[in-house]
């Protein structure tokens, strides 16, 4: 009898022991490291219509072509100058009793890209004084992020190490060793519209003021983690 208590009680030990080392806390982190842009994009483009497509599209050939010519000639470099979508669609007159096809409208875009932020007002105003109407966005980003990824990441881990540290502590635990980190989804930029955007000034004006007024934003650089620790 004596010998079955001993084995039951070393089976409750065991168990026990076995629940205190299962006893684990997840927690997440993030950490976000801020960078001054170096590099900017934007979207323009051509708006036309006409009612014989072959001429609309000579003619949108032909002011896409002098846009970019503009844009080389003020500095680009052609790998910087890219086709962002080309769009025709017909037009219609509904003022009748039934819908009539007019024309059409084409829609050109191209997107250019520099590490040259200074200029990218004066790229801006060049493609529109060779005909660009049209202009869709701007975006900031950095060429090499690969530094403040990794004090991201860092930053990431040192937040849900606080964050365990104080839960633990709140519920009378003492925290343990890691048990298993992952890191979160792939990092992405955010734009801090607070500190940059974009301004089209129309051409007659441009010879009073100065032109497109781009000013870069801060880029930030996100991560995350996941960390599971051991509680004792």
């Amino acid at each position: 009898m004596k010998k079955i208590f001993a084995i039951l009680l070393a089976f409750a030990l065991t168990m026990s022991a076995a629940a205190l080392a299962d006893s684990e806390l997840k927690v997440s982190g993030t950490g976000t490291v801020y960078m001054q842009a170096d590099r900017a994009s934007a979207s323009l483009g051509i708006t036309m219509t006409g009612e014989d497509l072959g001429e609309l599209q000579k003619q949108a050939n032909n002011t896409v072509a002098a846009v970019v010519a503009a844009l080389e000639e003020a500095g680009l470099a052609k790998e910087d100058i890219s086709t962002n979508y080309i769009y025709i669609s017909p037009r219609y007159d509904y003022s009748g009793e039934s819908e009539r096809m007019v024309g059409y409208t084409i829609n050109n875009s191209l997107t250019i890209t520099t590490q040259d932020i200074d200029n990218i007002g004066a790229y801006i105003d060049a493609a529109f004084g060779a005909g660009a109407n049209t202009f869709d966005s701007i975006n900031f980003s950095v060429a090499d992020d690969s530094e403040a990824r990794n004090q991201a990441l860092e930053l990431a881990v040192r937040d849900a190490q606080r964050k365990a540290e104080t839960i633990a502590a709140a519920a009378g635990q003492v925290l343990g060793g890691i048990e298993e980190i992952c890191e979160g989804a792939q990092n992405d930029y955010y734009y801090n519209a607070g500190s940059g955007g974009a301004r089209y000034v129309s051409m007659e004006s441009a010879a009073m003021d100065a032109g497109t007024t781009v000013r870069a934003a801060q880029v930030n650089v996100t991560a995350s983690v996941q960390i599971t620790y051991e509680l004792r």
